[in-house]
């Protein structure tokens, strides 16, 4: 959560490449990787993106912050949970009644 709550802020990032840490931070897009146990390698990443210019590690925050927008906010949430019950309902052979697609259509 931490990485996410970090690009919500536009902070650009500097993380180890473990669990889903791949999937919020964009190797030299949104921060930098370094191999999982390697403080040396760690450390250069961290050098790398202090050598940036301000306006370069903002510009890195700000792809960061829109990368957690489209990917993480809630609208996307939301979509993903409802796809996830219309596949199930789906395996049951049923569907969201139509009534309830119109309004949940008409409040996007």
């Amino acid at each position: 959560m931490v990485l996410l709550e970090a690009g919500a802020a536009a902070l650009p990032i500097v993380a180890t490449r473990v669990g889903g840490n791949q999937e919020v931070v964009g190797e030299g897009e949104t921060g930098y990787l370094a191999p999982p146990r390697d403080p040396a390698a760690l450390a250069a990443a961290m050098q790398r993106l202090m050598s940036l210019s301000g306006a370069e590690r903002r510009s890195m925050g700000a792809r960061g912050r829109e990368h957690v927008r489209m990917h993480y906010g809630l609208q996307r949430v939301a979509e993903q949970w409802e796809a996830l019950y219309r596949e199930l309902l789906a395996r049951k052979g049923m569907q969201l009644s139509p009534q309830l697609s119109q309004e949940q259509s008409a409040t996007r």
